[in-house]
């Protein structure tokens, strides 16, 4: 297992844009997830259903989105809230780490 150091936790934007509701069932709470880079933005997925998420905010995620251009994928993340009933801009975060 690699060693991982708390880097932030971040809210998972665009939710509806990648239907997420619609795949609701497809994660949950405590499950893996990766980061990429897709058309500039830094996009959540999951591990084990490759189901994408949404992306995390542009402003805050610009450190990880420079380490991704540059080709260094150190960053690890979990779910560490699903919740149907919280605000749009809650329903779903994340805590990233940095791996080693």
């Amino acid at each position: 297992m690699k060693e991982k150091l708390f880097y932030k936790d971040f809210a998972v934007r665009e939710l509806l844009e990648y239907d997420v509701i619609g795949s609701w069932d497809k994660f949950k709470k405590g499950e893996q997830v990766k980061l990429e880079l897709i058309d500039g933005n830094v996009v959540v997925k999951t591990d084990t259903a490759n189901t994408l998420l949404g992306v995390l905010p542009s402003e805050e995620s610009k450190v990880i989105r420079m380490f991704l251009e540059m080709g260094h994928n150190v960053f690890a993340g979990t779910i560490i809230c699903k919740n149907e009933s919280a605000s749009y801009s809650d329903m779903v975060r994340v805590a990233v780490y940095i791996t080693k």
